[in-house]
């Protein structure tokens, strides 16, 4: 689902291609319990709405020992933001909580497509968000630092599933490629009536952040290894990635058992 009008390139600290009117989706995977630390931060960049979810990781259990993490339980944090503020937004999150550091989270930044649905969605959160979100001073973005920022390099897929297919999804994305995923409860959500599940089944959402060169081969895999074993993704896309940090440091385990860099 990528489309070249939606992506952005780096050029001396600005989001190119980035046209004043845009808004991105900023999405924050931190520990549970540091999602008001990255809210706090993102508000300062006139970031709106700030949805909160708990979720958990899919990481291996060696990932997990060798970042010195007993358990791999998650907040997701999504926020919507004018494209004038998001490189700095990013900058600014990935510097106060410390998103170099092995473990600490990551935030993306992923085009709000031109559709009405999703401006209506903006433009209703920033009508409905009452926060005291002050503006920083006047940013220059051409002077907004790129270093550890990654721009155009990955994607974002989502399934959603039921509960007992999670595993198996799983299993087939780190055969593919992917180095770990989030999982998030959507039962409650309007999802749920919008894939038009009984009101007795629990959904799940599968967030995979992969490589965009690796991100088709994932979805492939997936789909048929659910195929293979009877279970069904009711949902499953990928959308582009503009800017991202924090992976820089996440982590995978080969078949050898040795740990490489993954998402």
């Amino acid at each position: 689902m990528n489309s070249d009008a939606t992506r952005a390139e780096s050029t001396g600290g600005l989001l190119k291609g980035a046209a004043e009117d845009v808004k991105f989706a900023l999405i924050s995977f931190v520990s549970r319990g540091k999602s008001s630390n990255a809210v706090r931060v993102s508000r300062s960049y006139q970031a709106l709405s700030h949805l909160v979810i708990h979720a958990k990781g899919t990481a291996r259990s060696e990932i997990l020992s060798y970042l010195g993490l007993e358990v791999d339980e998650k907040d997701v944090i999504i926020s919507y933001i004018r494209a004038e503020h998001a490189q700095a937004a990013l900058q600014a999150l990935r510097r106060e909580l410390e998103m170099d550091k092995p473990g600490h989270g990551i935030s993306f930044l992923v085009p709000i497509l031109s559709s009405k649905g999703l401006k209506a969605v903006f433009r209703f959160a920033e009508q409905s968000d009452s926060s005291d979100a002050k503006e920083v001073s006047t940013i220059n973005a051409s002077l907004v630092s790129d270093e550890g920022i990654l721009f155009n390099e990955h994607e974002l897929i989502l399934v959603t599933l039921q509960p007992d297919s999670i595993s198996t999804a799983m299993h087939y994305a780190h055969n593919a490629g992917a180095g770990g995923g989030t999982v998030v409860d959507v039962s409650n959500t309007g999802i749920k009536e919008l894939m038009h599940y009984k009101d007795n089944e629990e959904i799940k959402l599968l967030l995979i952040l992969a490589e965009a060169d690796r991100s088709q081969g994932i979805i492939n895999a997936i789909q048929a290894g659910l195929c293979k074993t009877g279970l069904e993704a009711v949902a499953l896309l990928s959308l582009p990635v503009a800017a991202a940090v924090g992976i820089n440091h996440n982590l995978s385990v080969n078949a050898d058992g040795t740990i490489t860099k993954g998402f």
